[in-house]
């Protein structure tokens, strides 16, 4: 039996997934205008623990800059347990080649974009005022089938929240607002552009703070209106909290459409989930899916992770650039 490749070269088999593309430049280069610029800033990023938030943070730190990383405890882990172990990650085994003390470039800032004050400290909350340059704001609930109130209370009154923080930071330069192709899906063609929210954001958080969950569910196909499932309609009324409270200060919003696998970097072909595409082929590959219900004519807008960071990165300079 012909043995697997890494045991033939003698390298192991994470040797070779994290040296698949010998050309691949993997540090920024010097001569990037965008690289320049994040160069020796303070970022805060939310939800750097998800998919995209992981590469976001690993793209950053390729150079000098600080990271802050606001971590909430999560399935029986505190902030600091799930600190610790998100560098494990294989995505980071290049940074640790190139750049081994790059940890010393991260903070650990322990809050939740759920709770009402971000379930920051008043020490943290100062440090973070006094010191944060860029915010990317990433954390949000992605799921379909979520409850209004948890929807609401992380995707519109968390971003919400963080604006306002935002607004008291001292040498803020950008405010980078992590949306979707499908926030306002109920229009045929989607312009670069706020729209029409579903409702005024602000209502809904009065409503989430006087009516209990079975009187949510019971009005809540009525709030959402035409929009399909509380992931589409709570987004649509993140950006209108960006529009409405981003006033005075430089910001954008991105909106990636579905996200598969990295194509290069940090490797070729990581993912750490099933959402989406990857859980169909999964699901084909395994011989569990044998068919799928779907129209053929409709296209499905697909765009690698990485290519949608080097975009949430690119958007940030260009916005400060244009200011």
């Amino acid at each position: 039996m012909e043995e697997p490749a890494h045991m033939m070269t003698g390298r192991s088999y994470l040797d070779d997934m994290i040296n698949m593309d010998d050309d691949l430049e993997y540090l920024e280069s010097e001569f990037s205008e965008i690289a320049e610029f994040y160069k020796g800033l303070n970022i805060l990023v939310t939800g750097g623990s998800g998919f995209l938030g992981r590469l976001l943070i690993e793209k950053l730190l390729r150079q000098e800059r600080k990271i802050y990383m606001l971590i909430r405890a999560k399935k029986g882990k505190s902030p600091q347990q799930r600190f610790k172990e998100h560098f494990n990650d294989i995505i980071y085994e290049k940074l640790k080649q190139e750049r081994p003390n790059f940890l010393k470039q991260v903070v650990l800032v322990e809050g939740d974009t759920s709770l009402s004050d971000l379930g920051l400290s008043t020490k943290d909350r100062e440090i973070l005022i006094d010191n944060i340059d860029i915010v990317f704001h990433s954390a949000a609930t992605v799921r379909f089938d979520e409850s209004i109130r948890q929807a609401v209370n992380i995707n519109i009154r968390g971003t919400k929240l963080l604006l306002l923080l935002a607004k008291e930071m001292k040498n803020l330069k950008g405010f980078i607002h992590i949306s979707t192709a499908f926030s306002n899906c109920v229009y045929d063609y989607i312009e670069e552009k706020f729209y029409e929210p579903p409702m005024n954001p602000d209502n809904i958080l009065s409503l989430v703070e006087l009516l209990d969950d079975d009187a949510l569910d019971v009005l809540k196909n009525k709030l959402m209106g035409k929009w399909p499932n509380t992931y589409a309609f709570s987004k649509a009324l993140g950006e209108e909290m960006v529009r409405k409270y981003s006033t005075g200060m430089p910001s954008c919003v991105v909106r990636p459409s579905i996200m598969l696998a990295t194509n290069k970097e940090p490797i070729r072909g990581w993912i750490n989930n099933y959402y989406g595409p990857t859980g169909v082929a999964i699901g084909a590959g395994m011989g569990l899916l044998r068919s799928l219900h779907c129209n053929s004519e409709n296209i499905a807008d697909i765009i690698p992770a990485d290519y949608v960071i080097n975009n949430v990165i690119a958007a940030g300079w260009d916005i400060v650039k244009k200011w």
